[in-house]
């Protein structure tokens, strides 16, 4: 979790003070399974995320299963997720022939008509 403070730029300690205590009050109960210790914590951090256009390894619809595995092609090094799928294309039962691309359900000018064969 990252957090950032305002307003301690306006405080005004007196001097000599080294340092102050900071109480942080959640509006939920924080999670026993979540223990929080002063070497949890890090000044002058922010979260890192490096979004690039990667393929996934294809995968094979069975329509056994309602959700499928989605890995990245080529990068199994136990650091890369997807953040997000940007275009869906597939293929006959084959593999061969054109790509057609599905589009969501709730894509306006979504074509049923024309599905992949």
């Amino acid at each position: 979790m990252f957090v950032q403070l305002n307003g301690l730029e306006n405080i005004t300690l007196p001097a000599g003070i080294s340092h102050f205590t900071l109480e942080v009050v959640f509006s939920e109960v924080w999670q026993s399974d979540l223990p929080v210790s002063a070497s949890s914590l890090r000044l002058h951090c922010v979260p890192v995320i490096n979004l690039f256009t990667l393929e996934a390894d294809p995968l094979t619809i069975s329509g056994l299963e309602s959700e499928y595995l989605l890995r990245p092609k080529r990068l199994q090094d136990g650091h890369t997720e997807i953040y997000s799928v940007d275009s869906v294309t597939g293929s006959g039962r084959t593999g061969g022939g054109a790509l057609c691309a599905f589009h969501p359900l709730s894509s306006p000018g979504r074509d049923d008509a024309s599905p992949c064969s």
